[in-house]
């Protein structure tokens, strides 16, 4: 898949992202309109809190927005649109992604490792693209977003879980805006200060590990954070763990990773793509419009890589990485 290497201010990385992506992101925009159902006269007031929130807490990244909106000239409300997806979708009930973070108790070839699937609608396929910032930062995102799924050279580690949202924050961070806020940190101790001091505008799972094995769920909501700290793996869906809640799709992945360790005493990197491939864990190909295992993607801490995967039911991946200093 199409690697970008962006460098340089956040107004300049902003300004090659829009240029380069400009097609992609209106295709992208497109089919969140559709989604949304949503006038474009009304997206203005709809992220007019989510843009000051920004502004107040990460000044930066809404340079970066304006910039992506410049090099793509469309609207800076329609690129903050885009950044705030999930807030938008609130009240849409979405069943995607299975995550898993691995510690240094259990160690794959004595490595950390963050892994997920990541399901979406499948007319996303062929759009993402993986990114590079400023040679610190690895993402894989949606065209015009400044955040999401991904790794930095520091050896800290993201993936996400939808959760649903009962009451949007209007005032609050977007979650992709709150991610690259995330993979700007060093360590999974100074995610979770981050996390608890910002206005958090919608419900999310951010799963964050670090190469030091400190692994967490910060199950979070606009009101509450509850961390879920890992005891050899901690593994995710799109239900509150806090509150007692695991659905199927998490129950068959989490007893298909013990089985493993139960056979050789630890997981193996060929153990994990078996366990996000397994029905009921991976999202089946479906209907155009549908939702699908878009993207595997496993993330090695400790060498600073990052596999994902073609498309669904793929054995093929590619490598991104990080020179090891």
């Amino acid at each position: 898949m199409l690697e970008l290497k962006f460098k340089g201010t956040n107004k300049e990385i902003g300004g090659a992202h829009g240029e380069e992506l400009r097609a992609e992101i209106n295709q992208t925009l497109n089919l969140y309109l559709d989604l949304w159902k949503k006038p474009l006269s009304e997206i203005p007031d709809l992220v007019e809190g989510f843009r000051s929130a920004t502004e107040n807490y990460f000044p930066k990244l809404d340079e970066e927005i304006k910039s992506i909106a410049e090099g793509s000239n469309l609207d800076v409300n329609l690129i903050y649109a885009i950044n705030s997806r999930t807030e938008l979708l609130s009240n849409i009930n979405l069943n995607e992604c299975t995550a898993v973070g691995v510690d240094e108790f259990t160690k794959v070839n004595y490595d950390v490792v963050l892994g997920q699937n990541w399901d979406w609608m499948n007319n996303w396929r062929n759009l993402t693209r993986i990114v590079e910032i400023n040679s610190r930062i690895k993402m894989l995102i949606e065209p015009g977003m400044v955040g999401k799924i991904g790794m930095n050279a520091d050896g800290l580690g993201l993936c996400l879980n939808y959760l649903p949202t009962f009451s949007v924050n209007k005032t609050g961070i977007p979650v992709h805006i709150l991610m690259r806020g995330i993979l700007e940190n060093k360590d999974s101790k100074s995610v979770a200060e981050l996390i608890k001091n910002s206005p958090r505008a919608a419900s999310a799972n951010y799963l964050v590990g670090d190469k030091g094995g400190n692994i967490c769920s910060f199950e979070t909501t606009p009101e509450i954070v509850s961390e879920i700290w890992s005891d050899k793996f901690v593994t995710h869906t799109n239900s509150f763990n806090s509150q007692g809640e695991l659905c199927k799709r998490q129950t068959i992945f989490e007893d298909a990773l013990r089985n493993y360790i139960r056979q050789s005493r630890k997981l193996l990197p060929q153990d994990l793509k078996k366990a996000f491939k397994l029905e009921g864990v991976q999202a089946p190909i479906t209907f155009q419009g549908g939702i699908e295992t878009i993207h595997t993607i496993i993330m090695n801490l400790t060498k600073k890589r990052m596999l994902v995967s073609e498309g669904a039911k793929s054995d093929e991946f590619s490598c991104y990485y990080f020179e090891v200093k």
